[in-house]
């Protein structure tokens, strides 16, 4: 049964059009991605830039692991070297922006080859997508971190608030697939629960940690940040799930 699903899901696949939705898919990436670098450029300090993109192939592998399977680790403190936060490639609990920005190009794939796939591929709902997707992931960061200063509590900064937030595509990522390959909606569901799951043990914990040891918080502080990193928790799962139902049962 599982077989002649798979065998009408290929069969139903246009191989011209899959590949011209993922080439697509790549020029809007990336020229999405230099666009937000130009703009960025004059505002975002490049050698700050570079301590976000210092991984190695060890870390990525190690931190994907974790955005997975999260639910076992006990210390989420970040590590202090010479006073000063070591890096991502020394800390696996040091956000990057590697893997935020390798996801988010891969989920603009991914909405290439599902548009592919369902006949509804064309550059001008591709180049929609990508500046959708875009635009909804920094107006999120930027309600973060009003939240943030709304409720007096020490930020982690623009550039991490990016950075966790673009952990999320990773587990999108994996539910959509796990149903365009397979076509199963259980195995869907299954997988998208596991991600929203480990993604919301992952961003409470890290954020927690985070804010923590920021600052000496009095216990009035102390309830702000368990409420705001509550409700932010609340809304990375919200999102996840909706662009994941949205891109599978649409």
């Amino acid at each position: 049964h599982r077989l002649s699903r798979l065998t009408r899901f290929n069969m139903a696949i246009d191989p011209q059009l899959v590949s011209g939705a993922m080439s697509s898919a790549l020029m809007f990436g990336g020229q999405h991605f230099e666009n937000v670098g130009k703009n960025m450029a004059g505002i975002v300090n490049v050698g700050q830039m570079k301590y976000y993109f210092t991984v190695d192939t060890t870390y990525v592998l190690n931190k994907i692991k974790l955005l997975f399977f999260p639910f076992t680790k006990k210390n989420w403190e970040r590590y202090n070297r010479d006073s000063k936060m070591a890096p991502p490639r020394d800390d696996i609990n040091a956000p990057d922006l590697y893997i935020p920005t390798m996801a988010f190009v891969t989920y603009i794939l991914v909405v290439g080859f599902v548009l592919g796939i369902t006949g509804r591929f064309s550059p001008e709902h591709l180049g929609l997508a990508a500046s959708s997707a875009l635009l909804w992931l920094l107006l999120e960061v930027l309600v973060c971190y009003a939240a943030l200063y709304l409720m007096n509590i020490a930020s982690h900064g623009f550039t991490e608030l990016v950075a966790l937030a673009g952990y999320k595509y990773v587990g999108m990522i994996a539910s959509v697939l796990s149903y365009r390959i397979f076509q199963s909606t259980t195995l869907f569901y299954a997988v998208l629960a596991e991600a929203c799951a480990a993604h919301a043990f992952f961003y409470y914990f890290t954020v927690s940690a985070s804010l923590q040891s920021s600052l000496q918080v009095s216990a009035e502080r102390s309830e702000k940040q368990r409420l705001y990193v509550l409700c932010y928790t609340g809304l990375q799962i919200a999102i996840m799930a909706w662009t994941a139902l949205r891109l599978t049962l649409d």
